[in-house]
């Protein structure tokens, strides 16, 4: 998976005719197995969009912490993750931030901020878009490089055809 994918692009507000709105999707991840999930959706909408006129920035994150480098003119975030979850494998599940049920867990590092402590810094610093969107998909697979596991590929499929059929309406 290459981690350089970086793609800038902007939305036109199409309600008011006026100025731009910016979307930024964030897949985050590691090369390790379902981890990889938010990646793939990041890589596959890409793909899917590019050449359209209308498009979004799509970004690869090994962190939570990178949004906080990228959150400038930004009005609406998503970011993608996979969780962990080997009795609901592929399964999306959606969050509209600040989310009360949104689980909390600890990073996989004693160096690294969690996603939920990520987005409440921004918000105390004064930098979190407006609209906030987390997707997650169930994974079970993270062995060091390995693939992702089938029902994660098709999950993240379908999140990409529901979220690109979700921006062309827009």
């Amino acid at each position: 998976m290459a981690e350089n994918l970086s793609v800038d692009r902007s939305l036109r507000d199409r309600n008011s005719g006026h100025g731009v709105t910016r979307l930024l999707f964030v897949g985050l991840g590691s090369p390790h197995g379902d981890d990889q999930a938010g990646w793939l959706v990041a890589s596959k909408l890409q793909q899917r969009l590019a050449g359209q006129p209308e498009t979004l920035a799509c970004r690869l994150a090994k962190s939570p912490s990178d949004l906080l480098d990228w959150l400038d003119d930004v009005t609406h975030l998503i970011v993608c993750d996979c969780c962990e979850s080997p009795t609901q494998l592929g399964k999306l599940r959606l969050w509209h931030w600040p989310a009360d049920r949104f689980v909390r867990t600890r990073s996989s590092s004693s160096h690294q901020l969690g996603l939920p402590d990520v987005l409440d810094l921004a918000t105390n610093i004064g930098r979190l878009p407006p609209r906030v969107e987390i997707w997650a998909i169930g994974g079970g697979r993270f062995a060091p490089e390995t693939e992702p596991s089938a029902l994660v590929r098709e999950a993240c499929q379908r999140l990409v055809l529901q979220l690109s059929e979700g921006f062309a309406r827009a």
